[in-house]
């Protein structure tokens, strides 16, 4: 018997409860899983049912208005304007 396992690890669906939260509320601390910019959030691939979980958002801190330049976990690039929180 083999088992194949199919892991997630680089974002969540869109009716997750840490996005639903961070959709509900600006301030929340889960806001900053995600990449938020004034027209929406940033989806895995450019699909908007994956919102792509932003692994700097603790460097960045939680929250933060702080516009991300640099390259996400995986090295795919976060766009300009783009921001953690």
């Amino acid at each position: 018997m083999k088992v194949l396992g199919d892991v997630s690890a680089n974002h969540t669906g869109a009716t997750h409860d840490w996005f639903q939260k961070a959709q509900a509320d600006p301030e929340c601390d889960e806001r900053g899983f995600y990449f938020w910019q004034d027209d929406g959030y940033l989806g895995w691939l450019g699909v908007k049912s994956l919102p792509k979980l932003n692994y700097e958002s603790q460097c960045c801190g939680i929250g933060s208005s702080r516009t991300v330049t640099a390259s996400c976990a995986g090295g795919s690039p976060v766009p300009t304007g783009w921001t953690c929180g």
